[in-house]
């Protein structure tokens, strides 16, 4: 079959309106998570500045928490970037995605710490998860686990599309300074809690073993599941809604991605090098 200029044209146009489309389509997702994580940071600030309001013995208190999760939040993404090539993070649309992951999963955090108690505070009931107890130990290994995973070099570009390398100490570095501002807000919740009203302080313990939990799931995870990745990763990550037992269980992303790589046949391993990276819309 013969195609004229005209209909070559015409086909030309369609796919890149087509093209256009799909970009578009990603962006719009990309807009929809930010407002959704957005919005839901703006209620727990409304809630924070009430709470201080209406507990000014307090106020004081939970400020000075505020600040230091921000300061962690802060070197979480430091991390996240000098090391997200360990998740095969890809630049453009992709890599905004993931800055909405690494935000939602911050959210998710400080959500797990705080939002009981606050509403508490504000004069309302929420119900506060129960799970097995995390110790500091269990963080520090989950830290040591990610450290070793780092690899000797990575060419990063960030938004201003500079491009360097970036030695494996140097992501090391940059992890243990994450720690250090994740256990500096750790330890000054466990040191204020007995200053909190009788009535808040088992929330707001609750509230901080909550957040372990949930940083400790995060490690193990080692930046995988944070707004891109495959159907590969799906299967060998740790769900969000694990039970303890089979967070406690899981040793890390590295070690069963590694077993689950040892089983593939030729075709799935040159698959799983050409397709390991796509948008979770969902």
């Amino acid at each position: 079959m013969r195609i004229n200029k005209l209909s070559f044209i015409a086909i030309l146009f369609s796919i890149l309106i087509l093209a256009c489309g799909c970009w578009q389509d990603d962006y719009s997702i990309m807009s929809r998570n930010a407002a959704k994580i957005e919005k839901r940071y703006k209620s727990l600030e409304k809630m924070r500045k009430k709470a201080e309001k209406k507990n000014k013995d307090v106020a004081a208190l939970l400020e000075k928490d505020w600040e230091l999760f921000c300061q962690y939040d802060r070197m979480a993404f430091n991390s996240y970037y000098a090391c997200e090539d360990i998740a095969g993070i890809a630049s453009g649309v992709s890599h905004g995605i993931c800055s909405n992951g690494m935000s939602e999963n911050s959210l998710l955090l400080y959500e797990a710490a705080s939002f009981a108690t606050l509403a508490h505070l504000c004069g309302k009931s929420a119900k506060v998860e129960k799970h097995c107890r995390i110790t500091r130990d269990m963080i520090d290994e989950s830290y040591e686990l990610l450290l070793e995973r780092q690899k000797d070099s990575y060419s990063y570009r960030d938004d201003t599309l500079h491009t360097w390398t970036l030695s494996k100490e140097q992501k090391q570095d940059s992890i243990r300074k994450e720690q250090q501002k994740w256990n500096e807000w750790i330890d000054y919740r466990n040191k204020i809690a007995s200053e909190l009203p009788a009535d808040v302080r088992d929330d707001f313990n609750e509230g901080t073993n909550n957040a372990m939990r949930q940083k400790l799931l995060q490690n193990k995870n080692q930046y995988n599941g944070v707004g891109i990745y495959g159907g590969d990763v799906i299967r060998c990550m740790l769900p969000q809604d694990c039970t303890d037992d089979e967070l406690l269980e899981y040793p890390s992303f590295g070690v069963v991605q590694d077993i689950y790589l040892e089983h593939l046949d030729d075709n799935q391993w040159e698959n799983w090098k050409r397709y390991r990276v796509y948008v979770n819309e969902e």
